[in-house]
């Protein structure tokens, strides 16, 4: 991979992470554009850490807040139950891990069986349509609180797990869940990002584990900084972005991008 690839693709990686539009399926297209038969394991790990600091970055008052609720309840943990009930942000990092449950449980076991639609731009084409559809019907979701619990997370998380396929938006599928289950689009959006810490963080643990597996291969430091850095700023720039719009109750506009997606595709590609 070239360096000019590695900032292509760490700047699609960046932008797709967050805007609701799929990275997966951005990135499996970029690729086929580009002839890149492989981006390259090592590649991945590096793109997907940019983002990752982007989000803890961006989010570093939450990311803070959190922690310090983590080890507050770690110094007494004969307390959960009082902590969950009086601690907002306690409540809040209990909601995060329990929503990346079920991407955890399909992201281990099903792994392999996901790879191969990485390989098949028809169903990516059809996937950025059904993201499509769903970032649309946002639409006509009602507000009905601020904050998210239990059942709602499980919800959003089941959302998560279903996103793992290439064209299915993470950020897209999650918020839209939060908001059709009654979550503030801002709130919403807030947990999501949140939410993608120890999704994104366990997608690269699981991807170190196999890199480590092969015997690391060829890591060009240029290339794989390149690519750090250009996901990072994109990633910042994303969420930025992103959280605007949804103050602004717009969300939905995203559908008509991935419907356009979805048909070229389809049709071109």
């Amino acid at each position: 991979m070239t360096l000019n690839e590695s900032v292509w693709l760490g700047v699609l990686q960046g932008l797709t992470e967050f805007l609701p539009v799929s990275s997966s399926g951005h990135l499996v297209i970029m690729q086929k554009i580009l002839g890149i038969e492989e981006s390259g394991i090592a590649f991945e790990i590096f793109v997907h850490f940019g983002t990752l600091l982007s989000v803890i970055v961006m989010f570093r008052k939450d990311v803070m807040e959190l922690s310090g609720s983590l080890f507050r309840a770690l110094r007494s943990p004969g307390n959960l139950r009082r902590k969950y009930m009086e601690d907002k942000r306690f409540r809040m990092l209990s909601v995060i891990l329990l929503a990346t449950v079920p991407a955890g449980i399909v992201g281990v076991l099903f792994k392999s069986s996901f790879e191969r639609f990485f390989d098949d731009t028809n169903f990516v084409g059809y996937a950025f349509l059904v993201t499509g559809m769903i970032l649309f019907v946002t639409k006509f979701a009602v507000e009905k609180t601020s904050e998210v619990r239990s059942g709602r997370a499980f919800i959003i998380g089941a959302a998560q797990a279903f996103a793992i396929f290439p064209g299915i938006s993470r950020s897209g599928s999650t918020i839209s869940a939060a908001m059709l289950s009654g979550v503030s689009g801002e709130e919403a959006a807030r947990f999501s990002f949140l939410l993608a810490i120890p999704a994104i963080g366990g997608a690269t643990l699981l991807q170190l584990t196999e890199l480590i597996g092969n015997g690391y291969g060829s890591i060009n430091m240029t290339v794989s900084g390149a690519g750090i850095l250009s996901s990072f700023l994109t990633g910042s720039a994303a969420i930025w972005i992103l959280m605007r719009i949804i103050r602004r109750g717009k969300i939905h506009y995203f559908s008509w991008y991935c419907f356009s997606a979805g048909i070229a595709t389809l049709i071109i590609i």
